[in-house]
């Protein structure tokens, strides 16, 4: 069964300098969105606060009918064995091979038998287009393409309600893009998750996801659905989605 999320008035700043000025975000039961935005405009940021991995300096999170801000660690512990997290790095572990990397959640957050595990971990290799002696590999053997899948099948083994993938097709050719996202897309029609994808590829964006949301200035500034995008008249939006370098987005310069 998948969960609703939703953020209100999210803050976050780091030495003084806010990255999130009170964002709301919905993310819908059993639907896939996708967060975008300008390069180094918080979406990263936001995703960990709605994880819980980094505090808020303000606003909440609500996961269906529980605030995050009301769980002490056991309850967020819980909490987070329903969520699955593609990283934007793909953070596997070099000291453990393949098939325990994907069955991490499954025996050392479920308690699952190190056995039943390894089958589980199998099939959802499988189901991410690896051959099985891929399983008794080290993360290091592997192409940075076949890492991505292994990433992703450690993201959906344990059937988690909510999947987070961060910048999922980062650094990917047009052609391996093409197969991670719909790895991804049969992985959340499979499990009916709901589903939260940060991208920096505007085709994918729009072609891939139930609903969209852009993040900028540390706000959300526009919600909806790919048909709605084209008449938003959210000027921002059409020169983020078009990719146009004139505009009212304007390109950060370093100190």
């Amino acid at each position: 069964m998948s969960i609703t999320v939703t953020a209100r008035g999210v803050v976050k700043a780091f030495d003084g300098k806010p990255v999130l000025r009170g964002a709301d975000l919905d993310v819908p039961e059993g639907r896939s969105t996708v967060l975008v935005g300008p390069s180094s405009g918080g979406k990263s940021v936001l995703l960990k606060c709605l994880l819980g991995l980094l505090p808020m300096d303000g606003g909440s999170v609500r996961y269906g009918d529980t605030a995050l801000a009301t769980l002490d660690k056991s309850g967020l512990e819980r909490l987070m064995r329903d969520v699955g997290v593609l990283f934007q790095q793909n953070a596997l572990f070099d000291s453990l091979t393949v098939w325990e990397n994907v069955a991490f959640t499954l025996i050392h957050g479920q308690g699952m038998a190190r056995r039943t595990a390894r089958q589980r971990a199998l099939d959802t290799i499988a189901s991410v287009g690896l051959r099985p002696e891929v399983a008794d590999l080290s993360p290091a053997e592997l192409s940075g393409g076949m890492q991505k899948r292994v990433a992703l099948g450690r993201a959906i083994a344990a059937e988690p309600r909510f999947l987070v993938l961060d910048d999922p097709t980062a650094g990917l050719d047009p052609i391996l893009t093409g197969t991670i996202v719909s790895l991804i897309r049969d992985a959340i029609e499979r499990s009916g998750a709901t589903a939260l994808t940060v991208t920096s590829d505007m085709a994918i964006a729009r072609r891939s996801f139930d609903r969209l949301a852009m993040l900028h200035e540390g706000t959300i500034m526009w919600q909806g659905t790919p048909d709605e995008i084209d008449a938003s008249g959210n000027a921002y939006l059409d020169q983020l989605i078009n990719q146009r370098a004139e505009g009212p987005i304007q390109m950060r310069k370093s100190a």
